[in-house]
């Protein structure tokens, strides 16, 4: 695939970027480049495939992707049943005890999700399922601690150190079952009106405040030559949410 894309390149003159490169490269994220590895352990060679080696990058694919945007829409469901279940929800992660350095001490105001690092995400996955119930509105209540229940399990399976032929063939069911809840819970999710939480709000009146002020900035560096774009009236009521589970990840 690589030598074709040299072809491509080499030969025809057609850029890195061209679609007939694209075309061919981009259904695995290849890039017009051998790798030494490949090269040395090819299937032509010793019939190993050295991608087969790489372990999944679990905190930027499952704890700051996945379990980051599912965690998001868990507080604007939570901020359906009040500013009380959310002050409890906050006072519960005040009262999860530490242990050792794998949990450490939350922060006040968790649900803000402000300054929040990689390894909160995981202690939070791993602490939250007493802390939502009851708290959440009650057709989703039950959906949501047997999702988190999946998740914490599949979690767990993921970082093992090593594994085995039985531990392989749980968290391949476990994944199955996993993507079959999150389907679930985004159609159930879907019939509320989950809207941004006031935090999420207030960022982004901030950042669309910015953005203006920059635009009257260029346009006065304009002096008049050019207009700045216009964007289309927004609404100043926080907008609808949904759970998005559409991606490549």
């Amino acid at each position: 695939m690589v030598e074709e894309a040299w072809r491509l390149i080499y030969n025809l003159g057609y850029s890195v970027q061209s679609k007939q490169v694209e075309a061919l490269l981009q259904a695995k994220s290849y890039v017009p480049t051998l790798n030494a590895f490949s090269c040395c352990l090819s299937p032509r060679v010793f019939n190993f495939n050295i991608f087969d080696t790489f372990v999944v990058n679990q905190l930027h694919e499952i704890e700051l992707r996945v379990w980051k945007s599912l965690f998001q829409h868990l507080l604007q469901l939570l901020h359906l049943s009040g500013t009380c279940a959310v002050v409890e929800f906050n006072q519960r992660f005040q009262s999860v005890p530490t242990f050792g350095s794998t949990i450490q001490m939350f922060l006040d105001d968790v649900a803000s999700m402000g300054q929040l690092a990689a390894r909160d995400f995981e202690d939070i996955l791993q602490c939250c399922i007493p802390v939502f119930e009851g708290l959440l509105p009650s057709e989703c209540d039950a959906v949501v601690q047997r999702l988190l229940f999946i998740f914490v399990q599949w979690h767990g399976l993921a970082k093992l150190c090593c594994h085995t032929t039985e531990t392989l063939k749980i968290m391949k069911k476990l994944t199955a079952k996993l993507g079959s809840e999150l389907c679930s819970f985004a159609k159930l999710t879907k019939t509320m009106d989950v809207c941004k939480t006031p935090d999420e709000y207030t960022r982004q009146k901030k950042q669309q405040a910015a953005a203006q002020a920059l635009r009257s900035t260029q346009a006065t560096a304009s002096k008049g030559k050019s207009k700045a774009p216009v964007d289309p009236a927004t609404s100043d009521g926080r907008r609808l949410c949904i759970f998005n589970i559409n991606t490549y990840k």
